[in-house]
């Protein structure tokens, strides 16, 4: 059915382990799509916050989703979607869907390797992933630019700022640090976090993002209170 009209339907999502680069969180999202008011596949989308050159690996579960139809009959197609270039959509790779990290999921049906999917399976699943990447904005975030989440970091932040003004210095570090893992660019958290750590005499992490914020924010609004904190945390580092 590559010619069919495809309708996406955004469901959960799932943060994973941080990058040990840059502490952005992997995540993993999941949806329906419908054609012609039935349900026709299932997706799995997985990838690295801010590192669009990774890419991002997607599985779409075809067929016996319907209201008449067999789940006997799904089959799971994969492919690894790499963002070109100054491109809007990724070059869609076929992969060896049992190879993912969903082949655990016995609902998703039978996972074909690239050499047992039918063409005609493929052209349809590179299809339905066209319409996923323009359709759910989670997955187009990424496309477009990295997958930060600039809305939910602030919030996570908000969160930290109100633990650090009730002296809860761990929680804050740690709402943080969520914040980070969100948005790696979002430098107020490298700011508050140092503070926070500061505050609870981790003078090592407390010099490091301080003075990354300092870095990467040298105008910022925290910057003289973040000069101030610095100081003070190289001195007792010193000591």
């Amino acid at each position: 059915m590559p010619d069919a009209t495809y309708d996406v339907t955004p469901d959960q999502s799932h943060e994973g382990a941080p990058c040990p680069d840059c502490g952005a969180f992997e995540r993993t999202v999941w949806g329906w799509v419908r054609s012609q008011g039935d349900a026709r596949a299932v997706y799995y989308a997985r990838w690295q916050i801010n590192h669009r050159e990774r890419g991002l690996r997607l599985l779409v579960s075809l067929g016996g989703w319907g209201r008449e139809e067999d789940e006997q009959d799904r089959k799971a197609v994969a492919f690894d979607c790499q963002v070109q270039e100054g491109g809007r959509l990724p070059a869609f790779t076929p992969l060896d869907a049992g190879g993912l990290a969903w082949s655990e999921k016995a609902f998703l049906g039978e996972k074909l390797a690239v050499a047992d999917a039918p063409p005609a399976l493929i052209d349809e699943a590179r299809a339905i992933a066209e319409r996923i990447v323009q359709q759910d904005d989670r997955v187009r975030a990424f496309v477009t630019r990295g997958g930060r989440d600039t809305r939910q970091a602030a919030e996570v932040l908000e969160r930290a700022h109100a633990k650090l003004n009730d002296s809860d210095d761990v929680g804050a570090e740690v709402d943080a640090t969520r914040a980070l893992g969100h948005d790696p660019e979002l430098w107020d958290a490298y700011f508050l976090r140092g503070w926070a750590r500061a505050r609870a005499e981790q003078h090592e992490g407390a010099v490091a993002d301080l003075e990354t914020y300092l870095a990467r924010a040298p105008k910022g609004k925290h910057a003289p209170r973040a000069e101030k904190i610095l100081r003070l945390a190289r001195s007792k580092r010193g000591g």
